[in-house]
């Protein structure tokens, strides 16, 4: 598992897909609320354990609500567990966000994009990717441009790497 601290209150990690690239998460933290989008395990090993005892060292200090955000189906036992681990409430493409996100929906697809402006941060699932040399790709029938208006600092997508943007 890696874990990357983007800035206060903001951190990614992903999980080692094998052949495919990686898979991702964000964690986001709005005042005492704790944001999981996308949220995926590591092995069942000591990164498990690590991932475990980080989560329920945040529940503690933050003592608010959990959401976790889903920007696609897929993934669904992964989600119901750190539902259970956290006692967070699932939010899905159809469902009120939580407080300081907004969903942004894609033309479409059955999936959304989430962005949250007080971390400047798009999590756009897995509709837009970041190529090897820093190029954001949009998966057919996504409209890159839209989603990149709200000017993120970073985009974290669910699969591959991020990409923090430099201020201009």
């Amino acid at each position: 598992m890696e874990v990357t601290r983007i800035h206060e209150g903001l951190w990614r990690w992903a999980v080692a897909g094998g052949d495919c690239p990686s898979r991702a998460a964000t964690y986001l933290e709005h005042g005492d609320h704790m944001v999981l989008v996308d949220p995926v395990l590591p092995p069942a090993d000591a990164d498990r354990e690590r991932f475990h005892r980080a989560i329920a060292r945040d529940l503690a200090r933050l003592g608010g609500a959990v959401s976790i955000l889903r920007t696609h189906p897929a993934d669904a036992e992964e989600v119901a567990e750190v539902a259970r681990l956290t006692g967070g409430r699932v939010i899905g493409p159809e469902d009120p966000p939580p407080p300081g996100m907004q969903r942004l929906p894609l033309a479409a697809r059955h999936e959304v994009a989430w962005w949250s402006a007080r971390h400047q941060a798009l999590m756009p699932g897995r509709a837009l990717r970041v190529s090897p040399d820093g190029v954001i790709v949009a998966v057919p029938g996504v409209d890159a441009a839209a989603l990149l208006a709200v000017s993120p600092r970073v985009v974290i997508p669910a699969e591959g790497p991020m990409l923090c943007i430099p201020a201009p």
